[in-house]
């Protein structure tokens, strides 16, 4: 719930903590997981939606949950690489 009312007044940060918070109680839970998701997308964390997608593909129980997260995941991958691909330079100066 507190994740819920991160995202209602607009602090995506708050929920993206709640719902991973909530997400080591209960990892198997999915609904929780595909918020976890959204809440880090809107902060341009791609690389920890990425690691809940594949969580929730081992996780998934049917083949529509794991569709889900296999779609979540390649959405993720995406952006990810596209964030790259914008930045020439990918890690520390030496």
């Amino acid at each position: 719930m507190k994740g819920l009312a991160g995202e209602m007044i607009g602090n995506p940060f708050l929920a993206s903590e709640c719902y991973k918070t909530a997400l080591l109680l209960d990892p198997r839970d999915s609904l929780v997981r595909q918020k976890a998701i959204d809440s880090l997308i809107v902060l341009s964390q791609y690389l920890q939606a990425i690691a809940l997608c594949a969580d929730g593909k081992k996780f998934a129980t049917n083949r529509a949950s794991r569709e889900f997260f296999d779609k979540e995941l390649a959405h993720c991958q995406e952006l990810s690489a596209a964030i790259a691909k914008d930045r020439p330079c990918t890690g520390p100066r030496r």
